[in-house]
């Protein structure tokens, strides 16, 4: 799993994204392909909300979300939650940040991650 995380944060980084199967990387050659038309700065999770091919959400670890929609990184990110990262950072000290997203089973009806 985390092979995986840092793979995805490693493309993200790279404003690439990754093509391939299930199969084991050993089995399949995997093409790095351009995305999100830009670099990110701290990327630490990519997801996608089931039923919608066109979104892609990447997670900075300071706290905010960008959209990337149809292959372009929209202008105005998704939610900045920077002040409230930085006061769990305050309260918690040590390796804080936004590591993940996950999306509601119905997030095509309601929104809610």
């Amino acid at each position: 799993m985390r092979r995986a995380l840092a793979t995805a944060a490693a493309a993200a980084t790279a404003g690439l994204a990754l093509l391939g199967g299930a199969a084991p990387a050993a089995a399949q050659q995997l093409e790095l392909v351009p995305f999100g038309g830009q670099s990110f700065t701290d990327p630490y999770y990519v997801a996608g909300p089931p039923g919608d091919p066109e979104r892609v959400f990447v997670l900075e670890g300071a706290g905010t979300i960008h959209l990337v929609k149809n292959g372009v990184t929209q202008p105005t990110p998704f939610a900045d939650l920077t002040d409230q990262v930085l006061a769990i950072n305050e309260e918690a000290c040590g390796e804080c940040g936004l590591y993940s997203i996950a999306f509601a089973p119905d997030y095509p009806q309601s929104g809610l991650f």
